[in-house]
């Protein structure tokens, strides 16, 4: 897959590309059933499958004061997208220069000129352009002028649920990763290097791996039944996301602290990847460390259970 930091990077003359455009952020199922026709139309006419993103997020840069913060970072996108069958992978630099650009404009000179397309697949909610002016009438009327071809995708629902990325985000803040599972396609997860802390959990008798995590979201704070991949293996455990509050000298940036049952390897300065699978309960400031103790006891006994 070749992978693009804006249209001013093809070099090569397209035809009949086959070309969808969005944030695609969480690559969930939604997005997942539109890149399956992208790739299926594009070995049908026998062009190349693009995908179009933006970045940074366009609400990023629009609306900065709502502090929007990506499902996954970026290296997530490349690896899924990459797994789809993507030919090339476009990251088209956002800035409100581009937002302010005419719907016309912007098919003219970011799809139709570069591209060369033979058809356009889009998500039922597709805006583009100056206030969002290019709706699916607009880019149904320029695509027919254009001779493009122009297919919509039906919303992706399930358990009743309209699948999207803003429904996603929510399910991880009210600490639902099992609802966020099912709109995701694939299990939540942080990744990062597995660093080292204060040495309490060896203390307590809990000795945690430390996951200093490449991320900008993060579930509801409170212990969750997961999974860890390290040196290429999942394990069973339990893990943390929070700020310690029982103890007086509590972090200020939340801690990801895995339990990793029947483990005693070192792995200090190693990539991991915490898998999320279901909520256990709220972190919460126990009265002492003995308290503590019990109750990661009675935490550890219940996931252990549920494996």
């Amino acid at each position: 897959m070749q992978i693009l930091n804006g249209v001013s990077e093809i070099k090569s003359i397209l035809k009949d590309s086959v070309v969808t455009i969005g944030n695609f952020d969480g690559v969930h199922l939604g997005h997942r059933e539109i890149i399956s026709r992208v790739v299926e139309s594009s070995r049908r006419v026998g062009g190349p499958a693009i995908l179009m993103t933006f970045d940074p997020h366009p609400r990023k840069v629009l609306q900065p004061e709502k502090n929007l913060k990506t499902i996954f970072p970026r290296e997530d996108l490349e690896n899924e997208i990459k797994k789809l069958g993507i030919d090339i992978l476009i990251f088209e630099p956002f800035s409100r220069e581009l937002s302010q650009m005419s719907p016309d404009d912007f098919i003219q000179t970011r799809i139709y000129k570069p591209l060369s397309p033979h058809s356009l697949i889009v998500g039922y909610d597709f805006h583009f352009g100056a206030n969002r002016e290019g709706n699916l009438e607009k880019l149904k009327e320029l695509t027919d002028r254009l001779k493009i071809n122009l297919e919509i995708v039906s919303p992706v629902k399930t358990d009743h649920m309209l699948v999207s990325s803003s429904q996603i985000r929510l399910a991880l803040a009210n600490g639902d990763v099992a609802a966020a599972k099912q709109m995701l396609g694939r299990s939540f997860y942080l990744k990062g290097l597995i660093v080292k802390g204060k040495g309490r959990g060896k203390t307590i008798g809990f000795p945690t791996a430390n996951l200093s995590a490449r991320a900008e979201t993060f579930p509801k704070l409170g212990v969750y039944a997961t999974q860890i991949k390290v040196r290429g293996k999942f394990l069973k455990s339990i893990t943390n996301v929070g700020f310690n509050p029982t103890f007086a000298d509590a972090p200020l940036a939340i801690q990801v602290e895995t339990y990793i049952f029947n483990f005693s390897e070192q792995i200090y300065g190693e990539e991991a990847v915490v898998q999320f699978d279901s909520f256990v309960r709220d972190e919460k400031k126990f009265k002492s460390v003995t308290e503590l103790v019990e109750q990661i006891r009675l935490d550890v006994e219940m996931v252990k259970a549920q494996h």
